[in-house]
């Protein structure tokens, strides 16, 4: 009976053999409860996100751009290209309003007291440059490594007489590292030299008349049958007929009379190394030969104009004669052949009059297939009319 009523008597939630004192006071469970319902709501906020409010200022605020990397600049390529097998000179190719003196102001290219960089700038690129109106757009030059004039080597010379002929020292020349001079004695033909700060330009050494053994040729006119003795006075004797090089002042349009006709030699021995049409004949705007026009047959056979030893053959297909062959025909006259496509022949070789040495083209500076022709004599350039039949 007493242990029935105290069973009843036990606080509301305390089980049998509970402590009082560890039981649940009145308001915990209230308590106890808010914690859990709490704790489930921000376990809730947590698992569905921000607010709705905050999503949609989020999404009003645009998203900063992520900055491109900025592209790396292309370097422009160089105004002036070296040529390893060249290492005298670099090579320019013209443009649009360029001139001699432009093109040295851009290059940093400077001439002296004596000489303008243009003078210097159009010997180095003989024969095709005069002046500042012959060049063209894409036309490629010749631009030397420091002050100076470079100088082809086209027929037997020594180290003395190229020096003189530009007012400088023979070792002024031989300073020169590129020239790869270890004597004087060691040039060779066809070898490029640079002759720095030179004082004067060579003289284009000319001739009126062939300074030959061989006796001038003289161009007898034909011979008219004799008319019969008539009472009618005959006419003064005509003056004796004119040299040649009396005859040939180089004009700007070539005669049509001496267009290249085949097989014939002149008194000199010289046959036309092609046929063609003459385009530029020597005189000051083209002082060192003239030029044959290939236009009907642009890879024509080009033949020597007479027997000898080939001297040289080779070049540069950028620049000036391009590829070309020099010919010594042992009586003090030597030929040039130049602007080949090809070349047939090779120096130290004997060559027949007629003989293949090569194929016509455009190497170097031409502005069309042609064949530029030079005649020297012992050493000086001359009128290739004179010589040819």
């Amino acid at each position: 009976m007493l242990a029935g009523l105290g069973a009843t008597v036990l606080p509301q939630g305390l089980a049998a053999g509970e402590s009082p004192a560890t039981a649940p006071r009145p308001g915990q469970e209230s308590l106890a409860t808010f914690d859990a319902l709490a704790t489930l709501g921000l376990a809730s906020q947590a698992l569905s996100g921000p607010p709705r409010s905050e999503i949609e200022t989020a999404a009003s605020v645009e998203p900063t751009p992520t900055p491109s990397p900025s592209p790396t600049p292309t370097p422009e390529p160089p105004v002036c290209v070296d040529d390893p097998t060249h290492p005298l000179y670099c090579i320019y190719t013209v443009v649009s309003g360029d001139t001699l003196s432009g093109i040295a102001q851009k290059l940093a290219f400077s001439g002296n007291a004596s000489l303008s960089a243009a003078e210097m700038l159009a010997q180095s690129n003989k024969p095709d440059v005069v002046s500042s109106d012959q060049i063209v757009p894409g036309q490629r030059l010749r631009v030397p490594k420091q002050s100076g004039i470079l100088h082809t080597v086209l027929v037997p010379e020594s180290l003395g007489e190229i020096a003189a002929a530009y007012g400088v020292t023979a070792e002024a020349i031989v300073a020169v590292a590129g020239n790869n001079i270890p004597d004087a004695d060691s040039i060779r033909l066809g070898q490029d030299l640079l002759v720095p700060d030179p004082l004067k330009l060579p003289q284009v050494a000319t001739t009126a008349a062939p300074p030959l053994e061989t006796p001038q040729p003289q161009e007898t006119p034909t011979v008219q049958p004799t008319p019969a003795p008539t009472d009618t006075p005959e006419p003064e004797t005509p003056a004796a007929t004119p040299t040649r090089s009396a005859r040939r002042t180089p004009t700007a349009t070539p005669s049509p009379a001496r267009t290249p006709r085949p097989g014939r030699a002149s008194n000199f021995g010289f046959i036309w190394p092609v046929q063609g049409p003459i385009s530029s004949t020597f005189g000051p705007s083209h002082p060192l030969g003239i030029d044959i026009d290939l236009y009907e047959d642009p890879n024509a056979t080009i033949v020597a104009a007479k027997s000898g030893i080939v001297t040289f053959a080779g070049g540069n297909p950028c620049c000036s004669y391009g590829l070309y062959v020099v010919i010594d025909h042992g009586d003090g006259t030597q030929t040039l052949y130049a602007h080949f496509s090809s070349i047939a022949v090779q120096a130290g070789q004997s060559v027949a009059r007629g003989q293949k040495i090569g194929n016509g083209g455009r190497t170097g500076y031409a502005t069309g297939n042609h064949l530029h022709f030079e005649i020297r004599v012992d050493g000086k350039v001359v009128d290739p009319m004179l010589f040819l039949p």
